[in-house]
């Protein structure tokens, strides 16, 4: 449907957002098509496919989720190190856009801050209560202006 009522969903607090059950789901959805036609009215998918470079890293926007009954977007990020350093990018870091409109995360999930050479980690960032139907929206992300390069142990 080209414009899907939205359910009006108040702010949640944090706590009230199962990050590991999103994320679970989202994977389950990539897997599993009988699991994804089940759940596709609960879960909306939209492909991003935008890869920036960052310090020598690949930060791509793989895609965007949403989940209706919370109103909450999952913005799925995949972080590949293919230099010879260490990289620091926590996903709190990273910044979500569309066209001029910033978003703010109101939760973050990762495997890990600290990418060590050829380490690739799969980010997400969960936002809360914005009503946007992400069909045919482009996020943008802005990424911290440079690397922190880490100083070995």
């Amino acid at each position: 449907p080209a414009s899907r009522s939205l359910p009006k969903v108040p702010p949640l607090a944090p706590t009230e957002i199962n990050t590991v059950n999103l994320i679970k789901m989202v994977n389950q959805y990539l897997l599993d098509p009988n699991y994804a036609e089940v759940v596709s009215k609960d879960l909306g998918l939209s492909s991003q496919g935008t890869t920036y470079l960052w310090d020598g890293a690949e930060v791509s926007l793989l895609d965007a989720w949403h989940y209706y009954k919370q109103d909450v977007i999952i913005l799925r990020i995949e972080v590949h190190n293919p230099t010879s350093m260490a990289k620091y990018l926590s996903a709190s870091q990273i910044e979500p856009f569309i066209a001029n409109t910033r978003f703010d995360s109101l939760l973050t999930q990762q495997g890990t801050k600290v990418l060590l050479p050829g380490q690739t980690d799969v980010k997400y960032l969960f936002l809360q209560g914005y009503a946007l139907d992400i069909e045919g929206a482009h996020f943008e992300l802005r990424l911290p202006a440079t690397g922190k390069q880490l100083k070995p142990q």
